[in-house]
């Protein structure tokens, strides 16, 4: 079960759609703060996305944009997935289309067919997957200055 905790959450949607931005408004209201304050920004493209991306912002992104395919989406989510929580929110319900970003360990929302508490999972499981990129490379990183240290003093 989630707990309410006292931050707000920084939301960047990108979908053309207003009707999906409010849609997906409305599902996020039903988490009655779950994730805390949530401030929603809702952009019709991946280059308006580029500009607004900011530190501690999670990412929904519509594969119906234009000027957008999987592939385009899935350069943009390889880009940013280790920094910000990025997940698919789309109507495509294409089995290798899912796979394809599951692969990349990007949660995947079919606009509709999902529930608030499926957003906040599928939120919750992005933000620990940049958390964990995060533990990884300053893991790497102190690796490096060890190892560099040692060299120094034997050599």
């Amino acid at each position: 079960m989630l707990t309410s905790v006292q931050t707000t959450t920084k939301i960047l949607l990108i979908a053309n759609s207003p009707s999906d931005a409010s849609m997906f408004r409305e599902k996020l209201s039903e988490l009655n703060g779950t994730l805390g304050d949530t401030d929603v920004t809702t952009v019709p493209s991946l280059d308006e996305a580029e500009e607004l991306i900011g530190q501690d912002t999670a990412v929904f992104i519509d594969l119906h944009l234009r000027g957008c395919n999987q592939n385009t989406a899935l350069n943009f989510v390889r880009k940013h997935k280790r920094k910000h929580p990025v997940v698919i929110y789309s109507l495509v319900q294409d089995k290798s289309v899912i796979k394809k970003f599951g692969k990349y360990g990007i949660g995947y929302l079919v606009k509709g067919e999902h529930t608030a508490s499926q957003i906040a999972f599928e939120l919750w499981r992005a933000q620990g997957a940049v958390e964990m990129a995060q533990a990884r490379r300053e893991a790497i990183d102190e690796s490096h200055r060890i190892i560099s240290e040692c060299q120094r003093q034997n050599g």
